[in-house]
């Protein structure tokens, strides 16, 4: 297939790959192990105002989601969105907790309720955060309940520790938060039944389509995580309010 057209508008893909390995080979481009670097991360250009990408790692954004709504099709759909699918070849249907609402765990919220789960429940010590995703559609969990899909969005241990002993048996609890090192207690309630633990990372170039027909179908609520816009030079207070769980999803524009 050709790549974008000059002008067009587009996505950067983060994770660069080979496209010939097994796993891009699979269709797991996310999860290529010739070039495991990230643009932004291992490769500079996160904060640049240019940079200089592979064309493979280009996705066309539709002439009918504006700038401020596309780039949610990356972290806050397609990531939260992967999971699900993952969790869903163990537990198709059924309850959902989602801890940490952050941007992903906001989108895994709204992932949740387009992919047809029963129910959704959140966990989440901010009140800014915890209000936005009650705002959602979703109830607040309660530790006592065991969950049949349980995404662990914050990444710290005490997510992670609650994550494992609130998965219902033959439920999957599935980790997107990340940290340098897990810090678990194999308690009782996490030892006396089976379950599946599953990871995931990212998404799959391959799901690029059924993520942009998920935010379509909800748009005004995707949308509503936009909350404060800036450009490179607001980049130091946006992200401190953000990393303070004062806002949701912040949007920089050069």
């Amino acid at each position: 297939a050709s790549g974008p057209r000059r002008g067009e508008r587009v996505l950067v893909y983060i994770p660069v790959f080979c496209g010939a390995c097994p796993d891009c080979s699979r269709g797991d481009t996310q999860l290529c192990l010739t070039h495991a670097s990230l643009i932004g991360w291992q490769r500079h250009g996160g904060y640049a105002e240019r940079v200089a990408v592979p064309e493979q790692c280009l996705i066309p954004v539709p002439d009918d989601l504006s700038d401020d709504v596309a780039p949610l099709l990356l972290d806050v759909v397609g990531t939260p969105a992967h999971a699900l699918r993952l969790a869903h070849r163990v537990q198709r249907r059924g309850s959902v907790a989602v801890i940490g609402a952050g941007p992903i765990g906001l989108g895994a919220i709204l992932a949740a309720q387009g992919m047809g789960n029963d129910s959704v429940f959140v966990s989440e010590p901010g009140e800014i955060r915890r209000n936005a995703a009650l705002a959602l559609g979703a109830d607040l969990l309660d530790p006592a309940r065991r969950y049949d899909i349980v995404v662990e969005s914050s990444g710290s241990d005490a997510g992670r520790q609650q994550a494992l002993e609130i998965t219902a048996a033959h439920g999957v609890c599935i980790f997107l938060g990340e940290s340098l090192r897990w810090d678990i207690e194999e308690t009782r309630a996490i030892r006396r039944k089976d379950f599946f633990i599953a990871r995931s990372f990212y998404f799959p170039l391959g799901e690029v389509a059924a993520n942009i027909t998920l935010l379509k179908g909800d748009l005004r609520r995707y949308s509503s995580l936009v909350d404060e816009r800036g450009s490179l030079d607001d980049l130091a207070a946006l992200f401190a309010r953000f990393a303070g769980g004062k806002t949701l999803k912040p949007l920089f524009i050069t």
